[in-house]
């Protein structure tokens, strides 16, 4: 099982060159590649890696990208794409960058892009349930073509929302969510990513355990992001970074109990992003130790 790791922090900072020296120096074996990330105004759309270019161009460039991961001996174990508020997501310009995010997924030689379903205003527990299921399979269907033309998984990842400064649960917070979509696409190119803090978050509204929804999600899960946090707020930090949160026995008990296979990734940049550049790669050495130890786990 590779180890991997996300990198977005890293990459502003220092670019593409040393992030992935890095991850080759603390000997983490893959990189969650952060294709492209929120989009809170229809302004910020703008600001996509791939808006206004053409399929030429995203290739081009995401194969340069390709070549420094090559040099250092790490893979691309799995991107991100585009995500944010309704406003934006409601767009054609918001489509049209989420096929490109998975063309320049297929050049960077990942299997799979997160895509966050689109959580439309008032989606909170079960309110308006019904009406964002329709709307977000209208929008991962179109989709499909290119998943099908470039060989990409789209992997549907757990929400949560805030009301009233509080997390609540919300699109697909429960697992059963997930594996409606899959089942209703009809499309091999559709599986799970489960995010182990936001099934935290919603926990107390769905009452269901970390643990359990991976075991729910069973063989659809292929995708991880695994972080830590207190059941309030959305942290993303090393697992035992806080103690007696989260049941990491349990959650590590529940991959090996699914068979899990997929890459074991920490998605975790607001921990690395606390300490000062001269401890970058400490802190990255550090998760890639953690890591490791899950990955073994997992793998007894």
């Amino acid at each position: 099982m590779l180890t991997s790791s996300s990198s977005v922090t890293l990459i502003r900072k220092y670019g593409n060159e040393e992030t992935f020296r890095i991850f080759q120096d603390c000997n983490i074996d893959a990189i969650d590649y952060p294709v492209d990330g929120g989009t809170p105004t229809l302004e910020s759309l703008k600001k996509a890696s791939v808006y206004g270019l053409s399929e030429d161009e995203v290739a081009s460039k995401f194969r340069a990208i390709r070549e420094i991961a090559d040099r250092h001996n790490v893979i691309v174990g799995q991107t991100h794409a585009i995500f944010g508020a309704f406003e934006p997501s409601d767009t054609d310009e918001f489509v049209d960058i989420t096929i490109k995010d998975i063309l320049a997924t297929h050049v960077l030689g990942a299997r799979h892009t997160v895509v966050h379903p689109i959580i439309m205003p008032g989606r909170v527990c079960n309110e308006k349930k019904y009406e964002n299921f329709e709307y977000n399979l209208k929008f991962f269907r179109k989709l499909i073509p290119a998943l099908e033309k470039w060989n990409v998984k789209c992997a549907i990842e757990n929400l949560f929302c805030r009301e009233g400064g509080v997390t609540r649960a919300s699109e697909c917070s429960d697992p059963q969510e997930i594996l409606d979509y899959i089942n209703e696409l009809g499309s091999d190119n559709f599986c799970a990513c489960a995010d182990t803090g936001h099934f935290a978050l919603s926990a107390k509204d769905t009452g269901i355990t970390v643990g359990d929804c991976i075991r729910r999600l069973g063989k659809a899960l292929e995708v991880l992001h695994v972080q830590e946090n207190d059941g309030k707020d959305d942290l993303h930090v090393v697992p035992y970074t806080l103690r007696d949160v989260m049941d990491w026995e349990d959650i590590i008990s529940a991959l090996k109990e699914i068979g899990y296979k997929g890459n074991m990734n920490f998605e975790i940049m607001p921990f690395v992003k606390q300490f000062p550049d001269a401890l970058s790669e400490a802190a990255m050495s550090h998760v890639g130790k953690v890591a490791r130890y899950f990955a073994s786990r997992v793998a007894e």
